[in-house]
């Protein structure tokens, strides 16, 4: 989705937001988070993959030493 503003389409993210929550940490995120998947960055993949590649170094440590 897109809101256009001064003739400017901006990107519209819809944040839930409870009462009690810090929304600049919020908006800050969302900020950052926006900037780095428009820079090609994607930090849920990365976790994703380090976290597969910890696991899998996990698994190949416990097969040598019960091999």
């Amino acid at each position: 989705d897109e809101t256009v503003v001064f003739d400017v389409a901006l990107p519209k993210f819809v944040l839930p937001v409870r009462p009690g929550r810090n929304l600049s940490t919020l908006l800050e995120t969302a900020v950052r988070v926006f900037l780095l998947r428009r820079n090609g960055s994607d930090a849920a993949q990365r976790l994703i993959d380090a976290h597969s590649e910890m696991l899998n170094a996990g698994n190949a440590t416990v097969t040598r030493a019960m091999g």
